[in-house]
């Protein structure tokens, strides 16, 4: 119980630092931000029900990969697609890696050797696409790519980014229950007998974590993702009771790290999704030293 009050004291203290604060906060950022943060809350436990942690690494080298090739297949094809048409393209194709990934696995194969293949074969070919995009003058900024760019969306382009949050935040509930009984008992899909509805279930986890990676790379870059993806779960293993506890931990998380992250980030001028990964890491150690 204890320990339980000291994670509950620290997440309550960072969700008071939002509004204690007297930082310039554009309201658009704080509800982008929120929606990130409750898409990666409530995708990360639907990763850890089933331990599919190698998605972790997959899905944000997914994103990488497909952001850096789609750009400068269009540029080389001579199309210009407006930022809603690539935005969606982008996250299509990075979805493909992601989805055959799940496949893999659902056949027996190793989730360490896909995990490997996948993220060496995406990691070298997004590197060589960045090199040829930069060459023919085009593409999506490196520096975008890796650390994110949320506070300089336009309207319309944080507009998509909350949609696409929102599809992620709705998909990993709807299947959260399904992945929990099939990571816990060895023969849990059997508890659900009809074909579509196994198939629906492993089709939501692919929505899921494509929506939260590969259709919010460009906000978030694919550095933060892996911690957004990892920690909330981690943390809210440690001090939840029961699993609908876990996912509502996990979300409140993600949201209070996200929001503080976004309000330390403006006070020092600093990158955002660093300052969210930092807060994360904190709250996960410290969720472990109280357990512990």
């Amino acid at each position: 119980m204890t320990n339980n009050r000291v994670i509950t004291g620290a997440i309550a203290a960072l969700v008071a630092a939002l509004f204690v604060l007297p930082f310039r906060i554009n309201p658009m950022w704080s509800i982008e931000l929120s929606l990130i943060g409750l898409a990666f809350g409530a995708t990360s436990p639907v990763i850890a029900s089933r331990r599919l942690y190698y998605l972790a690494a997959v899905a944000p080298h997914s994103a990488f990969l497909a952001a850096s090739v789609v750009p400068l297949a269009l540029a080389l094809s001579g199309l210009y697609l407006g930022y809603g048409a690539l935005y969606t393209l982008i996250a299509l194709v990075g979805s493909i890696p992601i989805a055959l990934s799940v496949l893999a696995i659902s056949r027996g194969s190793s989730s360490d050797l896909v995990a490997t293949l996948l993220v060496a074969g995406a990691a070298s070919v997004a590197i060589l696409a960045q090199f040829a995009a930069n060459m023919e003058g085009a593409g999506i900024p490196l520096s975008t790519l890796i650390a994110g760019d949320p506070l300089f969306l336009t309207p319309k382009e944080a507009a998509l980014t909350s949609i696409v949050a929102l599809a992620s935040l709705a998909a990993s509930i709807s299947v959260y229950w399904y992945h929990l009984y099939t990571g816990i008992y060895p023969e849990g899909s059997l508890l659900y007998p009809s074909k579509l509805r196994r198939a629906l279930g492993e089709a939501g986890l692919v929505v899921s974590v494509a929506a939260s990676t590969t259709g919010l790379v460009l906000a978030t870059g694919f550095i933060l993702q892996h911690a957004l993806l990892l920690l909330p779960s981690i943390i809210a293993s440690r001090i939840s009771r029961s699993a609908s506890e876990a996912m509502r931990t996990s979300i409140l998380v993600s949201l209070a790290s996200s929001l503080a992250g976004l309000n330390i980030a403006l006070a020092l001028d600093l990158p955002p999704s660093g300052v969210i990964a930092l807060i994360l890491l904190m709250l996960a150690l410290l969720a472990s030293v109280s357990r512990d």
